[in-house]
Protein backbone atom coordinates (compact mmCIF):
# COMPACT_ATOMS: atom_id res chain seq x y z
CA UNK A 1 0.00 0.00 0.00
CA UNK A 2 1.56 3.48 -0.98
CA UNK A 3 -0.02 7.20 -1.25
CA UNK A 4 -0.12 7.82 -5.25
CA UNK A 5 1.23 11.00 -7.03
CA UNK A 6 -2.74 12.29 -7.01
CA UNK A 7 -3.27 11.85 -2.87
CA UNK A 8 -5.01 8.77 -3.66
CA UNK A 9 -4.09 5.08 -1.90
CA UNK A 10 -2.79 2.36 -3.87
CA UNK A 11 -3.38 -1.16 -2.61
CA UNK A 12 -1.51 -4.68 -4.41
CA UNK A 13 -3.44 -7.56 -2.63
CA UNK A 14 -3.46 -11.25 -3.33
CA UNK A 15 -6.81 -13.05 -3.39
CA UNK A 16 -6.34 -16.20 -2.38
CA UNK A 17 -4.15 -19.34 -4.01
CA UNK A 18 -5.05 -21.88 -6.60
CA UNK A 19 -1.78 -23.72 -6.54
CA UNK A 20 0.54 -22.54 -8.85
CA UNK A 21 -1.65 -19.62 -10.06
CA UNK A 22 -2.14 -16.47 -7.65
CA UNK A 23 -3.77 -13.85 -8.38
CA UNK A 24 -2.43 -10.28 -7.24
CA UNK A 25 -5.15 -7.25 -7.58
CA UNK A 26 -4.52 -3.57 -7.65
CA UNK A 27 -7.34 -1.15 -6.02
CA UNK A 28 -7.49 2.52 -5.67
CA UNK A 29 -9.34 4.75 -3.22
CA UNK A 30 -8.94 7.92 -1.22
CA UNK A 31 -9.34 8.64 2.46
CA UNK A 32 -13.01 9.89 2.46
CA UNK A 33 -13.56 6.71 0.85
CA UNK A 34 -12.70 5.14 4.15
CA UNK A 35 -14.42 7.53 6.31
CA UNK A 36 -11.58 9.19 7.59
CA UNK A 37 -9.07 11.98 6.94
CA UNK A 38 -6.06 13.59 8.78
CA UNK A 39 -4.33 16.50 9.62
CA UNK A 40 -0.32 16.84 9.86
CA UNK A 41 0.53 19.31 12.70
CA UNK A 42 4.37 19.73 13.04
CA UNK A 43 4.55 21.15 17.12
CA UNK A 44 7.19 23.85 17.82
CA UNK A 45 9.27 21.89 20.69
CA UNK A 46 7.84 23.38 24.20
CA UNK A 47 8.33 22.93 27.68
CA UNK A 48 6.07 23.75 30.75
CA UNK A 49 5.57 23.33 34.41
CA UNK A 50 2.81 22.48 36.80
CA UNK A 51 0.47 24.90 37.02
CA UNK A 52 2.31 26.98 34.10
CA UNK A 53 0.42 28.34 30.76
CA UNK A 54 2.50 28.53 27.69
CA UNK A 55 1.87 29.01 24.20
CA UNK A 56 2.00 26.43 21.63
CA UNK A 57 2.68 27.32 18.29
CA UNK A 58 1.67 24.63 15.04
CA UNK A 59 2.16 24.42 11.38
CA UNK A 60 -0.87 22.39 10.31
CA UNK A 61 -2.00 20.77 7.15
CA UNK A 62 -4.56 19.43 5.01
CA UNK A 63 -2.99 17.34 2.97
CA UNK A 64 -6.43 15.52 2.05
CA UNK A 65 -10.44 15.82 1.11
CA UNK A 66 -12.36 19.05 1.26
CA UNK A 67 -11.43 22.40 2.44
CA UNK A 68 -11.51 23.90 5.73
CA UNK A 69 -13.06 27.04 6.64
CA UNK A 70 -13.79 29.07 9.75
CA UNK A 71 -13.61 25.62 12.13
CA UNK A 72 -12.60 25.58 15.45
CA UNK A 73 -8.92 23.76 16.57
CA UNK A 74 -10.09 21.45 19.37
CA UNK A 75 -7.32 20.30 21.57
CA UNK A 76 -7.44 17.62 23.28
CA UNK A 77 -5.48 16.63 26.16
CA UNK A 78 -5.45 14.79 29.75
CA UNK A 79 -7.90 15.26 32.43
CA UNK A 80 -6.90 18.35 34.30
CA UNK A 81 -5.34 20.38 31.57
CA UNK A 82 -6.59 23.01 29.47
CA UNK A 83 -6.54 24.71 26.14
CA UNK A 84 -7.83 27.01 23.92
CA UNK A 85 -9.75 26.61 20.43
CA UNK A 86 -8.81 28.64 17.96
CA UNK A 87 -10.42 29.38 14.27
CA UNK A 88 -8.67 27.87 11.62
CA UNK A 89 -9.09 27.66 7.34
CA UNK A 90 -6.96 25.77 5.27
CA UNK A 91 -7.23 24.85 2.03
CA UNK A 92 -7.47 21.22 1.01
CA UNK A 93 -3.74 20.61 0.11
CA UNK A 94 -2.68 23.56 2.09
CA UNK A 95 -1.54 24.81 5.44
CA UNK A 96 -1.29 27.64 7.80
CA UNK A 97 0.22 28.69 11.40
CA UNK A 98 -1.83 28.48 14.36
CA UNK A 99 -1.38 29.34 17.72
CA UNK A 100 -2.82 28.00 21.51
CA UNK A 101 -2.50 28.26 25.29
CA UNK A 102 -1.95 25.72 27.48
CA UNK A 103 -2.30 25.18 31.02
CA UNK A 104 -0.63 22.44 33.24
CA UNK A 105 -2.45 21.42 36.91
CA UNK A 106 -0.82 21.22 39.76
CA UNK A 107 -0.08 17.85 39.97
CA UNK A 108 0.98 17.57 36.60
CA UNK A 109 4.32 14.99 36.67
CA UNK A 110 7.81 15.38 34.40
CA UNK A 111 7.68 13.46 31.09
CA UNK A 112 5.80 14.00 27.93
CA UNK A 113 2.03 14.64 27.45
CA UNK A 114 -0.03 13.31 24.57
CA UNK A 115 -2.48 16.14 22.85
CA UNK A 116 -4.43 15.72 19.96
CA UNK A 117 -5.26 18.44 17.44
CA UNK A 118 -8.58 18.09 15.42
CA UNK A 119 -11.42 19.62 13.18
CA UNK A 120 -14.47 18.57 13.83
CA UNK A 121 -17.72 19.69 10.47
CA UNK A 122 -20.35 17.61 10.10
CA UNK A 123 -20.36 18.18 6.69
CA UNK A 124 -17.14 16.44 6.36
CA UNK A 125 -15.03 13.57 8.29
CA UNK A 126 -12.47 14.53 11.65
CA UNK A 127 -9.45 15.68 10.52
CA UNK A 128 -6.70 14.98 13.53
CA UNK A 129 -3.36 14.51 14.40
CA UNK A 130 -1.63 14.19 17.70
CA UNK A 131 1.25 15.83 19.49
CA UNK A 132 3.76 16.07 22.69
CA UNK A 133 4.12 18.64 25.04
CA UNK A 134 7.10 18.25 27.61
CA UNK A 135 6.87 18.94 31.65
CA UNK A 136 9.31 19.78 33.67
CA UNK A 137 10.28 19.99 37.20
CA UNK A 138 7.01 17.84 37.64
CA UNK A 139 5.10 16.88 40.33
CA UNK A 140 6.56 13.50 42.54
CA UNK A 141 5.09 11.67 44.94
CA UNK A 142 6.46 12.64 48.28
CA UNK A 143 6.66 10.58 51.56
CA UNK A 144 3.82 9.04 52.56
CA UNK A 145 1.19 9.45 49.17
CA UNK A 146 2.18 5.96 47.72
CA UNK A 147 1.23 3.83 50.91
CA UNK A 148 1.67 -0.07 51.51
CA UNK A 149 0.12 -2.06 54.12
CA UNK A 150 1.32 -5.07 54.98
CA UNK A 151 -0.88 -8.35 56.52
CA UNK A 152 -0.24 -12.01 57.25
CA UNK A 153 -3.09 -13.68 55.52
CA UNK A 154 -2.36 -16.64 57.98
CA UNK A 155 -1.96 -15.43 61.05
CA UNK A 156 -4.20 -17.56 62.80
CA UNK A 157 -2.51 -21.15 61.79
CA UNK A 158 0.13 -22.73 64.27
CA UNK A 159 3.25 -23.12 63.31
CA UNK A 160 6.03 -25.69 63.07
CA UNK A 161 9.42 -26.57 61.24
CA UNK A 162 9.03 -25.97 57.27
CA UNK A 163 5.80 -24.25 57.68
CA UNK A 164 5.13 -20.90 55.91
CA UNK A 165 3.89 -17.68 57.10
CA UNK A 166 1.56 -15.82 54.15
CA UNK A 167 1.97 -11.98 53.58
CA UNK A 168 -0.13 -9.97 51.54
CA UNK A 169 1.17 -6.13 50.35
CA UNK A 170 -2.20 -3.63 49.63
CA UNK A 171 -0.35 -0.20 47.68
CA UNK A 172 -2.18 2.54 47.44
CA UNK A 173 -1.28 5.09 44.54
CA UNK A 174 -3.68 7.96 45.17
CA UNK A 175 -1.51 10.47 42.91
CA UNK A 176 -2.09 11.21 38.89
CA UNK A 177 1.26 10.05 39.06
CA UNK A 178 2.43 6.38 37.88
CA UNK A 179 5.39 4.99 39.96
CA UNK A 180 7.68 2.16 40.27
CA UNK A 181 7.98 0.16 43.25
CA UNK A 182 10.86 -2.03 43.80
CA UNK A 183 11.09 -4.37 47.21
CA UNK A 184 13.59 -5.45 49.31
CA UNK A 185 14.10 -7.78 52.07
CA UNK A 186 14.35 -11.64 52.89
CA UNK A 187 10.86 -12.94 52.16
CA UNK A 188 10.64 -15.65 49.41
CA UNK A 189 8.85 -14.61 46.27
CA UNK A 190 9.41 -10.83 47.14
CA UNK A 191 12.32 -9.50 46.40
CA UNK A 192 12.86 -9.50 42.55
CA UNK A 193 16.98 -9.60 42.86
CA UNK A 194 16.40 -13.52 45.16
CA UNK A 195 13.67 -14.67 43.55
CA UNK A 196 13.53 -15.64 40.02
CA UNK A 197 9.45 -16.13 39.66
CA UNK A 198 6.71 -14.37 41.05
CA UNK A 199 7.67 -11.71 43.33
CA UNK A 200 6.26 -7.97 44.46
CA UNK A 201 8.11 -5.93 42.04
CA UNK A 202 5.87 -3.26 39.91
CA UNK A 203 8.02 -1.79 37.12
CA UNK A 204 5.01 0.30 36.51
CA UNK A 205 1.69 1.07 38.92
CA UNK A 206 -0.81 3.56 37.89
CA UNK A 207 -2.20 6.57 38.93
CA UNK A 208 -5.31 6.65 41.01
CA UNK A 209 -4.97 2.91 41.92
CA UNK A 210 -4.66 0.09 44.10
CA UNK A 211 -3.26 -3.33 44.49
CA UNK A 212 -2.42 -6.20 45.84
CA UNK A 213 0.67 -8.44 45.84
CA UNK A 214 -0.07 -11.81 47.73
CA UNK A 215 3.32 -14.08 47.01
CA UNK A 216 6.00 -13.59 49.85
CA UNK A 217 6.27 -16.17 52.31
CA UNK A 218 8.55 -17.26 54.55
CA UNK A 219 9.70 -20.85 55.89
CA UNK A 220 9.82 -21.07 59.71
CA UNK A 221 13.06 -22.35 61.06
CA UNK A 222 13.82 -23.79 64.44
CA UNK A 223 15.34 -20.27 64.91
CA UNK A 224 12.25 -18.58 64.63
CA UNK A 225 10.82 -20.81 67.24
CA UNK A 226 13.91 -20.76 69.72
CA UNK A 227 13.41 -16.96 69.44
CA UNK A 228 9.58 -17.20 70.15
CA UNK A 229 8.82 -14.66 67.28
CA UNK A 230 9.22 -13.17 63.74
CA UNK A 231 9.13 -10.12 62.01
CA UNK A 232 11.42 -8.85 59.56
CA UNK A 233 12.16 -5.67 57.84
CA UNK A 234 11.01 -4.95 54.32
CA UNK A 235 12.02 -2.11 52.50
CA UNK A 236 10.38 -0.39 49.38
CA UNK A 237 11.79 2.23 46.41
CA UNK A 238 9.26 3.95 45.22
CA UNK A 239 10.23 6.12 42.13
CA UNK A 240 10.03 6.66 37.84
CA UNK A 241 8.35 3.69 36.07
CA UNK A 242 11.45 1.20 35.38
CA UNK A 243 13.14 2.26 38.75
CA UNK A 244 15.04 4.73 36.29
CA UNK A 245 16.88 7.57 38.09
CA UNK A 246 16.76 8.40 41.78
CA UNK A 247 13.34 6.97 44.08
CA UNK A 248 11.14 9.92 44.61
CA UNK A 249 11.22 8.32 48.84
CA UNK A 250 12.10 4.55 50.56
CA UNK A 251 9.35 3.05 52.50
CA UNK A 252 10.65 0.50 55.54
CA UNK A 253 8.60 -0.97 57.69
CA UNK A 254 8.97 -4.32 60.22
CA UNK A 255 6.18 -6.77 59.09
CA UNK A 256 3.25 -7.76 61.86
CA UNK A 257 4.81 -9.91 64.47
CA UNK A 258 4.04 -13.84 64.11
CA UNK A 259 4.26 -15.24 67.72
CA UNK A 260 5.01 -18.45 68.24
CA UNK A 261 4.18 -18.68 71.93
CA UNK A 262 7.86 -19.05 74.97
CA UNK A 263 10.01 -21.40 73.98
CA UNK A 264 9.14 -24.67 74.72
CA UNK A 265 10.88 -25.31 78.30
CA UNK A 266 13.64 -28.65 77.76
CA UNK A 267 12.23 -31.74 77.85
CA UNK A 268 13.21 -34.22 80.65
CA UNK A 269 13.95 -37.61 79.35
CA UNK A 270 14.95 -41.03 80.68
CA UNK A 271 17.56 -43.07 79.24
CA UNK A 272 17.93 -46.59 79.67
CA UNK A 273 20.23 -48.85 77.48
CA UNK A 274 20.42 -52.62 76.85
CA UNK A 275 23.93 -53.44 78.61
CA UNK A 276 27.07 -54.06 76.87
CA UNK A 277 30.36 -55.72 78.68
CA UNK A 278 33.35 -54.18 79.29
CA UNK A 279 35.13 -53.63 76.16
CA UNK A 280 39.19 -53.63 75.83
CA UNK A 281 40.84 -51.97 73.11
CA UNK A 282 44.50 -51.38 71.89
CA UNK A 283 45.06 -48.79 68.79
CA UNK A 284 42.40 -50.55 66.81
CA UNK A 285 38.78 -49.36 65.98
CA UNK A 286 35.93 -51.23 67.12
CA UNK A 287 32.22 -50.70 66.66
CA UNK A 288 29.96 -50.58 69.10
CA UNK A 289 26.41 -50.63 69.05
CA UNK A 290 23.79 -49.92 72.13
CA UNK A 291 19.87 -49.79 71.72
CA UNK A 292 18.97 -46.59 73.75
CA UNK A 293 15.20 -46.16 75.02
CA UNK A 294 14.36 -42.52 75.64
CA UNK A 295 10.68 -41.97 77.44
CA UNK A 296 9.59 -38.70 79.01
CA UNK A 297 9.38 -37.99 82.34
CA UNK A 298 6.55 -35.88 81.95
CA UNK A 299 3.99 -37.91 80.34
CA UNK A 300 2.07 -35.24 79.35
CA UNK A 301 4.47 -33.36 77.20
CA UNK A 302 6.35 -35.03 73.76
CA UNK A 303 10.06 -33.88 73.46
CA UNK A 304 10.33 -30.24 71.13
CA UNK A 305 9.93 -30.41 67.28
CA UNK A 306 13.56 -30.24 65.76
CA UNK A 307 15.17 -31.16 69.32
CA UNK A 308 17.78 -33.72 68.98
CA UNK A 309 18.56 -35.78 72.05
CA UNK A 310 22.27 -37.92 72.48
CA UNK A 311 23.56 -40.13 74.86
CA UNK A 312 27.30 -40.97 76.20
CA UNK A 313 29.56 -43.28 75.70
CA UNK A 314 31.87 -43.15 78.79
CA UNK A 315 34.83 -44.59 80.89
CA UNK A 316 34.67 -44.69 84.50
CA UNK A 317 35.44 -40.76 85.60
CA UNK A 318 35.67 -39.70 82.33
CA UNK A 319 33.20 -38.92 78.99
CA UNK A 320 34.29 -40.54 75.93
CA UNK A 321 31.58 -40.04 72.77
CA UNK A 322 28.66 -38.86 72.12
CA UNK A 323 25.97 -39.96 70.15
CA UNK A 324 22.88 -38.38 68.21
CA UNK A 325 19.37 -40.34 69.61
CA UNK A 326 16.85 -40.15 67.27
CA UNK A 327 13.57 -39.35 69.06
CA UNK A 328 10.93 -42.20 69.03
CA UNK A 329 10.31 -45.41 70.82
CA UNK A 330 13.06 -47.21 70.29
CA UNK A 331 16.10 -46.69 67.87
CA UNK A 332 19.23 -47.46 67.94
CA UNK A 333 22.30 -45.44 68.06
CA UNK A 334 25.43 -46.57 65.97
CA UNK A 335 28.98 -45.25 66.98
CA UNK A 336 32.48 -45.94 65.74
CA UNK A 337 35.05 -44.64 68.73
CA UNK A 338 38.32 -45.52 69.51
CA UNK A 339 37.57 -46.04 73.53
CA UNK A 340 39.81 -46.34 76.18
CA UNK A 341 39.92 -49.40 78.23
CA UNK A 342 36.96 -50.59 80.35
CA UNK A 343 34.53 -48.63 78.02
CA UNK A 344 30.83 -48.80 79.46
CA UNK A 345 27.88 -47.79 78.26
CA UNK A 346 25.11 -46.29 80.83
CA UNK A 347 22.35 -48.11 82.10
CA UNK A 348 20.47 -47.92 85.08
CA UNK A 349 22.09 -49.96 87.58
CA UNK A 350 25.20 -50.28 85.70
CA UNK A 351 28.74 -50.62 88.02
CA UNK A 352 30.91 -47.92 88.79
CA UNK A 353 29.09 -44.96 86.63
CA UNK A 354 25.41 -44.65 85.80
CA UNK A 355 22.90 -41.82 84.56
CA UNK A 356 21.81 -40.75 87.56
CA UNK A 357 19.12 -38.57 86.13
CA UNK A 358 18.05 -36.94 82.83
CA UNK A 359 18.13 -33.45 81.59
CA UNK A 360 17.90 -31.10 78.33
CA UNK A 361 18.32 -34.66 76.94
CA UNK A 362 21.31 -35.57 78.46
CA UNK A 363 22.42 -37.48 80.74
CA UNK A 364 23.88 -35.76 84.01
CA UNK A 365 26.45 -38.23 85.52
CA UNK A 366 27.31 -39.78 88.63
CA UNK A 367 28.65 -42.57 90.44
CA UNK A 368 26.13 -45.46 91.35
CA UNK A 369 25.05 -45.32 94.99
CA UNK A 370 27.03 -47.39 96.89
CA UNK A 371 29.93 -47.68 94.50
CA UNK A 372 33.44 -47.05 95.21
Amino acid sequence: MATLPDGSVGLLFEEHNHGNSNNIHFSRFNLPWLGASCLDAQVEPVTIEPGQTVTVTADVVNPFGGDIVDRPLQVTLPEGWCADSPSVSIPAGGGTRVSFEVSAPETARSGPVEGLLHVDDPAMVTKRDAFRIEVVNGHVPGPGEVSITPSVTNGGDSFGVGDRIRYNFHVVNPTSTPVGILPSGELESFDPTTTSGKNCRWNTFAGNNEGDCPFAFHTVTSEDLDRGYYAPTVSWRIGRPNHVGDPYTTITQTLPRVEFGEPSPPAVSELSLDPIGPVRSGAETIELTADVVVGSARKTRNCPRGRRSSSMWMAPGSRSLRSPVTVGPRSPSPSNPSPPENLRACTACAPDWCCRRATNHLCRWGPTPGAP
